[in-house]
């Protein structure tokens, strides 16, 4: 299996810092476990776009995903 997505990693993480919200409160606010963030910031592992969606939309922000 590959590695997760690299830029939507590195973006979740800037959004994040730029709003000035720490993994934990991240987690407690997204219902994500911050290991599970932690890892997927990193790239060390995978989330299931509902996972994505929930920290998205803790950060106030949504995904679009448009067919080609």
């Amino acid at each position: 299996m590959s590695n997760p997505p690299h830029w939507l990693a590195q973006e979740i993480k800037r959004i994040r810092l730029e709003s000035g919200i720490n993994i934990v409160e991240l987690s407690r606010l997204s219902g994500v476990s911050g290991q599970a963030i932690g890892a997927f910031e990193n790239g060390h592992n995978h989330m299931y776009v509902q996972k994505i969606e929930q920290v998205l939309d803790a950060l106030g922000y949504e995904i679009d995903i448009h067919a080609k």
